[in-house]
């Protein structure tokens, strides 16, 4: 009984070993299969076309090398394909099953044990012969089997290929990265400005759209070039006039109605970190390295003023103390708040907290100045005595944007938060949390609406904050 078993075992195997090997004769007849393995090769050679596309022409060479290399590789794959008698395979495997169930071994009649064995061992053996010569063919014809061989056989080269593709995208493949952070750059809003009641300023990297404010229907559009931009500034309230500062340190008049540069000059010797305008003439530039200059339209936008801080001005503001003209800058350095007089240039003072000063804001009918930090701290300094009144504290996050509501209460926006905080009692008002999702900046216009630019060149607005 185990002798059959085995028998039949061994049959069902060469029955099983038979209907893969004639599988594997379709499949290699199927065209498509073909086309399997050829894209293999045609990723590999369009990876190698796209970088050549985004590298620099001095690599051209090195890539007209790979690719011959890879089409060589698919030409001779073509070429053996093609040549193959797969027909010869298909009666082969049918004369063979033939030879194999009419085998003389089979036949004989077992009278003994000691005949029956050796019967046995016969038949055994040509099954077992057989089976290999099977598993021969099945692998002569094995698409997948003779394209694994020949990626193993020639390895060394498509390896060669994916190291020199990614060695060489480490080192030059910098203006490709580059090239897409320029357009992730470009979609979204970088820096949002109040012009009017009725019109918004933003921009891009480097374009200008003015909004508006009812409908945020697109009014005016302006490309300014290649250089990207850090910082805007509407210069009247119709937004015919823009002050647009660049990385490199120059200042662009841009004239939105003719739409073209009224003025150009080079106001400082790196980028433009912030802007205020002082009166209808006069409007002031900070840079990163801690100029500050004040400019004059009615003298063609020639400087009058300068001063020099010992860190970049992240944000700047002009203040009238009883008639004494004050120019107070946010310094990156997070130690001051420095506050130099107009006229004559003079220190004034300097407020301290423990970093950035990323914005602020006045109430001057109190003297009072306001001062939002990196810190997550709100400092409020009475600009007169020189001294700080109190620090509203309990935020989680860096204040982005501080709006004086009334004589006594100031809303202040943070990350993912509105607050309004009465700042003569000390005491919370009111606090909601805010859909930031996609949004890249935020202020809150003089009608007490939450403006916000978002990744894909948007403006939305959130509820009046007379509503909140």
């Amino acid at each position: 009984m185990e002798e059959e078993n085995l028998i039949k075992k061994l049959e069902t195997e060469f029955d099983k070993c038979k209907l893969n090997l004639k599988k594997k004769i379709i499949d290699f007849k199927d065209s498509r299969k073909k086309l399997i393995i050829t894209h293999n090769y045609n990723s590999i050679l369009n990876k190698v076309n796209f970088s050549r596309q985004e590298s620099l022409n001095i690599v051209n060479g090195f890539y007209d090398t790979l690719v011959k290399r890879i089409t060589d590789e698919l030409n001779e794959f073509d070429t053996f394909l093609s040549s193959t008698p797969i027909d010869d395979f298909s009666s082969k495997i049918e004369e063979l099953s033939n030879d194999t169930y009419q085998h003389q071994a089979k036949k004989i009649k077992r009278e003994s044990c000691e005949e029956f064995s050796q019967e046995f061992d016969d038949y055994e053996s040509v099954l077992k012969r057989r089976i290999d010569i099977i598993n021969d063919l099945k692998e002569t014809i094995d698409l997948q089997a003779i394209y694994d061989k020949k990626l193993s056989e020639n390895w060394s080269n498509l390896d060669l290929i994916n190291r020199k593709i990614k060695k060489f995208k480490e080192n030059v493949n910098y203006e490709f990265n580059e090239k897409q952070k320029d357009q992730k750059k470009d979609s979204e809003i970088k820096f949002l400005k109040e012009i009017s009641n009725e019109k918004l300023l933003s921009s891009t990297s480097n374009e200008l759209t003015i909004w508006d404010r009812q409908t945020l229907q697109i009014l005016n559009q302006l490309k300014t070039g290649s250089q990207e931009i850090s910082n805007i500034l509407p210069l009247d309230t119709g937004g015919d006039l823009i002050a647009v500062g660049f990385m490199d340190g120059t200042i662009k008049i841009w004239n939105s109605y003719l739409k073209n540069i009224y003025k150009f000059f080079n106001a400082h010797n790196t980028k433009i970190t912030s802007f205020a305008l002082i009166n209808d003439s006069e409007f002031m530039s900070g840079s990163q390295f801690g100029e500050l200059k004040i400019w004059n339209k009615n003298l063609d936008f020639h400087s009058t003023w300068r001063s020099k801080k010992n860190a970049a001005v992240n944000s700047i503001l002009s203040y009238n103390l009883n008639g004494l003209p004050l120019m107070v800058c946010g310094l990156e350095c997070g130690t001051i708040v420095n506050i130099v007089t107009r006229k004559p240039i003079s220190y004034y003072g300097d407020f301290k907290h423990t970093r950035a000063i990323l914005c602020l804001e006045k109430l001057e009918s109190k003297d009072y100045l306001f001062a939002g930090s990196s810190d997550n701290l709100i400092n409020v300094w009475c600009m007169k005595s020189k001294k700080k009144i109190h620090t509203i504290r309990n935020h989680k996050e860096p204040i982005r944007f501080l709006k004086i509501f009334d004589d006594s209460s100031l809303f202040i926006l943070t990350g993912n938060k509105l607050i309004l905080s009465n700042f003569d009692e000390r005491k919370l008002i009111k606090e909601t949390y805010l859909n930031q999702d996609d949004v890249t900046c935020s202020i809150i216009s003089n009608s007490f609406t939450i403006v916000n630019g978002t990744l894909d060149k948007k403006i939305q607005t959130i509820f009046p904050l007379t509503d909140f």
